[in-house]
């Protein structure tokens, strides 16, 4: 960094904390990537000090939160809502300056006072989370309803969330489909599988499992795993979609490729039942692995039966024990059937001998005849 520059930005923060922000404006010519966009701010432009502010804010061109602040400001303190948001931002997260929540609430009110939308959702947001200010779901409501007129899908996503819940309101499930709907329709991938859900159990709307596999393909197109998971279930189920396992597995790859502890579960399904790919009991196994080392309860079962019966791993009763034992935390009461059936079979530890123990290559009663899937 040259001295030129070096004073500018000294001459800058002192201006920032204890000068007219005009008189900081003329310090930055020297700190600022973008000379045309610098020029029109200096020429007295709001819309280019709030643009300035975003591209150091975003680190365009070289990142500094402390002059983004400064240009944010001299915007606000014109009247310009977008400024006023986004410094209100800037205090709420901490970035050019500490924490300030009385600053925070200032400018993201001045902004929501002029009707501004994305102010009027962070603001309500902070209401509704309890963040820098009391929980207050009413007036979190008013300003999330403001918002939402204004076609801003995330407070329509939020306003469906309240309602489903009855937070702010009375609990309404068409009231939160009617919201999710509107919000999805914005393209809001959460509000899509929301709506979907809503429609394949037909809370708060007619069931329709076809049109919930739609919504369901609206938000896994734009990456969303647990709609891609449920696209896949539609798919190999047949339910509101012509079966295909091959598109299943295409979407529970693409979900699992997320980490999705559900789409993991049901690749283990399809190679244990041999759809769309060949049956592996291995390759069932190792999914199963995976979805259980995140906690599903269905998994951690699935894990139990394999080793009870040796299937794509060795038998090991003790093992089987331990995993039906885990999924019987979770409160799955077949694990905790299980649990208790293989206590009484295995009975009191034998001092010496073999006490009847397996032999080697002996079958047990499961792998004579071995039970098919029970979990779903």
């Amino acid at each position: 960094m040259s001295l030129k520059i070096a004073k500018n930005i000294l001459v800058a923060l002192f201006c920032l904390l204890f000068c007219d922000w005009s008189a900081w404006a003329q310090t930055v010519p020297f700190v600022l990537p973008d000379p045309a966009l610098q020029a029109k701010a200096l020429a007295g432009d709001v819309e280019a000090m709030y643009r300035l502010g975003v591209v150091l804010a975003e680190g365009r061109g070289g990142q500094d939160e402390v002059v983004a602040q400064g240009w944010y400001m001299l915007a606000a303190k014109q009247g310009y809502a977008p400024a006023q948001n986004n410094l209100g931002l800037m205090y709420r997260d901490g970035r050019g300056s500490p924490v300030d929540a009385e600053k925070a609430l200032f400018w993201l009110g001045k902004a929501a006072g002029q009707d501004y939308a994305y102010a009027q959702l962070n603001l309500g947001v902070m209401y509704y989370e309890g963040r820098l200010v009391a929980r207050d779901y009413a007036q979190a409501r008013r300003l999330l309803e403001a918002a939402a007129r204004q076609g801003e899908s995330q407070a329509q996503f939020n306003l469906g969330t309240m309602s489903l819940f009855g937070r702010g309101m009375s609990q309404s499930y068409p009231q939160a489909a009617r919201w999710f709907h509107l919000a999805g329709q914005g393209g809001d991938a959460q509000a899509q599988f929301n709506y979907g859900l809503m429609l394949a159990y037909g809370d708060g709307v007619r069931q329709d499992f076809a049109e919930a596999a739609q919504w369901y393909e609206k938000a896994a197109v734009q990456g969303y795993a647990a709609a891609q998971t449920a696209l896949g279930k539609c798919y190999a189920q047949g339910m509101g979609l012509e079966r295909d396992n091959a598109k299943a597995m295409y979407w529970f790859g693409r979900a699992a490729a997320q980490s999705d502890a559900q789409a993991m579960y049901h690749i283990g399904r399809m190679y244990e039942q041999g759809k769309g790919v060949d049956p592996d009991d291995a390759k069932a196994f190792e999914w199963y692995k995976k979805a259980a080392e995140k906690g599903l309860d269905n998994a951690l079962f699935a894990l139990g039966r394999f080793y009870e019966e040796g299937r794509g791993v060795a038998y090991d009763l003790d093992a089987a024990l331990k995993w039906y034992e885990k999924a019987a935390l979770t409160g799955m009461r077949q694990a905790q059937i299980k649990v208790s059936q293989l206590e009484a079979r295995r009975g009191p530890a034998l001092p010496s001998g073999d006490g009847g123990a397996k032999k080697p290559g002996e079958a047990t009663p499961d792998e004579k005849q071995r039970k098919g899937d029970r979990a779903q």
